[in-house]
């Protein structure tokens, strides 16, 4: 019921679906296969081993493991295939975070991601954390970093999550170097924001400033003291 193209079939015997009967059935439940990290869960969920390609054995795992046999038990389905995807099942997403490294290595003897491919991937798994993600990738461009390795890619989540609840960072932890470079790239693009915003501040209303608190997002909070100018 769900790949219903013969094309699966010209791909070969074993396969209940391919790309084309992947992102067709995607559409009919309500997932856009290009925009939606509900497709790539749908893929993780089935064991995908080949770009675009499900196997008959691993399909019906899948579909056991989420309780479906038809289409409408399937779109039901949809809230826990959500769940995955938003991270709220923080076990599951790292394991189908993993799963995302693996599926898209296409290339016999590949071991990292090209930039543009991590980005990618990226800008659809943490849709839910837009900031950091954009923040990430202009890092990796700004910095010309070409690729990304497995352990690097492990590491994204719980980097971002630190960052994001205000924890400390420790630059002398077990962290990848990549991450101790973006942390302090970080510290460097806030503190230049947060001093165009006095300049500009203080050049439209050149008064006396004892104490200033100035909220710079939500990594960094700068106290400027005694800041002062005069006409």
């Amino acid at each position: 019921f769900f790949f219903k193209q013969k094309t699966a079939y010209e791909v070969a015997q074993r396969l209940v679906g391919s790309e084309m009967c992947i992102r067709d059935r995607c559409s009919s439940i309500g997932i856009n296969p290009a925009t939606d990290v509900e497709a790539l869960v749908l893929l993780y969920l089935f064991k995908s081993r080949s770009y675009g390609e499900v196997t008959r054995t691993d399909f019906v795992d899948g579909l056991m493991k989420l309780g479906v046999h038809d289409e409408i038990t399937l779109k039901q389905s949809i809230s826990r295939i959500k769940a995955i995807g938003s991270g709220e099942n923080s076990v599951e997403f790292m394991s189908f975070h993993g799963f995302l490294f693996q599926y898209h290595l296409l290339k016999p003897g590949q071991k990292t991601l090209k930039r543009d491919e991590a980005a990618t991937l990226l800008r659809i798994e943490l849709r839910n954390a837009p900031f950091l993600c954009e923040k990430f990738i202009k890092f990796l461009e700004e910095e010309k970093v070409e690729t990304i390795s497995h352990d690097q890619w492990d590491n994204i989540p719980d980097v971002f999550s630190i960052i994001e609840k205000k924890q400390t960072y420790d630059l002398s932890g077990a962290w990848p170097v990549l991450f101790d470079r973006f942390y302090l790239w970080l510290q460097k693009l806030q503190k230049s924001v947060c001093c165009l915003f006095i300049v500009t501040l203080l050049f439209i209303n050149p008064v006396s400033y004892t104490h200033l608190t100035l909220p710079t997002s939500d990594l960094v909070q700068i106290s400027v003291v005694a800041v002062s100018l005069k006409k």
